[in-house]
């Protein structure tokens, strides 16, 4: 075993960098850049090369591997050890695959950041991101979680022309649950550490770490969206937010964990009962609409499950309806196509 390296009950850690990294102060305080890796070899160079290329000081950064079955873990390593720039990096890889929720609970615990910018093993980071964003941050030290503009690659790196509409702005608990903003995006997020630190290790039933992220912000403060583009999201096959992920997710999980959170608010006076209840009818509302429509994703969807969620059209409102039984429209008419009839 090198000097740099220590065997954990639950992960192999070796540390490169500055050893002597300072605590932060309040005018720069010390944040953590922690990247997720899990199976992403053909990607996780150019994710690390980002992260260590950040020029915001004091900084520690965390490569964390979830117990890959390829060399992602060897090419992150490789890249690690050639670094000797101002921060400090810990090398992780766990001995077991914890899966997202739980992999991003551990970190989050374990940093030591007063803010927590997050990176996947497929994406790039610009060098600027955690300077831009602690910018904002002290415009507002309270806020919950800052989202970024993205561009848009494919798994070549080629930039794609199409870009999602981006909405700049604060976002508050109440607005969130009447609609969430386009331009939310848990690739280019950063946190408030204390404020998801506070409700504990997601659910390891949980299948995103992403949506319980935001609802867990908002109850204890406000987001921000800015639209300044820090991170080149890649886009490709295996995106947790693809198609292929969302139609086999299991989202009760992400219900439950939702519930959990509520109760947990509720329970520290974070919110007024009114308030409460708004969220309470928010998640159920989120329940059916995600629900039927990955229904539609799967090919399941009845006339049956049409009916019923036409029943539910004061829940779920009249504009999220017409979208779900446009889709569903499409949908039996694609069917009845293929099928000859």
């Amino acid at each position: 075993m090198s000097d740099n390296q220590t065997t954990h009950d639950d992960a192999l850690v070796e540390v490169y960098g500055n050893l002597d990294l300072p605590a932060g102060t309040p005018e720069r305080p010390l944040v953590t850049f922690a990247l997720f890796a899990y199976n992403q070899e053909k990607y996780i160079r150019e994710a690390v090369e980002g992260a260590l290329a950040q020029t915001y000081e004091p900084l520690e950064i965390i490569l964390s591997d979830d117990c890959s079955s390829d060399r992602t873990f060897e090419i992150m390593r490789e890249v690690a050890a050639g670094y000797s720039g101002p921060s400090i990096v810990l090398l992780r890889r766990n001995h077991l695959n914890l899966g997202i929720s739980t992999h991003f609970s551990k970190i989050i615990n374990e940093s030591r950041g007063k803010y927590f910018v997050v990176a996947a093993g497929d994406d790039i980071s610009l060098p600027d991101r955690v300077s831009t964003l602690v910018g904002f941050w002290k415009l507002n030290k309270n806020f919950s979680f800052i989202d970024t503009g993205a561009w848009r690659i494919d798994a070549k790196g080629e930039l794609i022309k199409s870009e999602p509409h981006n909405a700049p702005g604060i976002v508050t608990l109440e607005s969130y649950l009447k609609s969430a903003p386009p331009g939310l995006n848990g690739a280019t997020r950063g946190y408030l550490r204390d404020n998801q630190c506070k409700f504990g290790y997601l659910s390891s039933s949980c299948p995103t770490e992403d949506t319980p992220s935001i609802l867990r912000g908002l109850l204890s403060g406000d987001g921000l969206i800015i639209s300044r583009k820090l991170v080149k999201y890649r886009v490709h096959s295996n995106n947790l937010s693809g198609i292929a992920s969302l139609r086999n997710m299991r989202l009760e999980g992400i219900f439950a964990q939702y519930r959990k959170d509520l109760c947990s608010a509720k329970s520290r006076q974070l919110l007024a009962d009114c308030e409460a209840s708004s969220v309470n009818d928010w998640i159920e509302k989120t329940k059916l609409i995600r629900m039927f429509d990955q229904k539609i994703m799967k090919g399941e969807v009845s006339r049956h499950d049409i009916i019923e969620i036409i029943k539910q059209k004061k829940l779920v409102g009249i504009g999220p309806l017409f979208n779900l039984l446009k889709k569903a429209l499409a949908y039996m008419v694609a069917k009845k196509r293929q099928s000859g009839v």
